[in-house]
């Protein structure tokens, strides 16, 4: 059993999408090279909500950050930005993990990784993807 595994057992609950929204429970783990097919900074799963679409923690992309998190770390989301809806519902959260969300000063870099992991992402799965915020 890797660590992911083992963090996983017993602390995961199944859960809908709206169901994580209105959670407290916003602990994410960023992932290491899982996702470097993708190009993509900072892609993960939320540690205590599973979707039953992988049986996986729902997945997640960090969108106010510039840079590469360490390994396998955990953080707390500070704002969910929005959602990727994909037709298998394994559908990718957007977050942020800053101190202070969303702003205006760091709104272009937000737009900018959304497009960046969407770009990224139906270039690798050719699925449709539709942006809710």
């Amino acid at each position: 059993m890797d660590e992911w595994e083992e963090f996983m057992d017993g602390n995961a609950t199944y859960c809908t999408f709206l169901d994580l929204l209105e959670s407290p429970l916003r602990e994410i783990i960023v992932e290491g090279d899982s996702w470097v097919k993708y190009r993509y900074l900072n892609y993960g799963h939320f540690t205590q909500h599973i979707n039953e679409a992988d049986n996986l923690g729902w997945d997640i992309f960090v969108v106010d950050l510039d840079y590469q998190l360490e390994d396998d770390s955990i953080h707390e989301v500070t704002e969910i930005v929005g959602v990727f809806i994909l037709p298998n519902g394994n559908h990718k959260i957007a977050v942020c993990v800053g101190p202070t969300g969303q702003t205006e000063e760091n709104g272009g870099l937000i737009v900018s990784n959304i497009e960046a992991f969407r770009l990224a992402y139906t270039k690798e799965t050719d699925l449709p993807m539709i942006w809710l915020d």
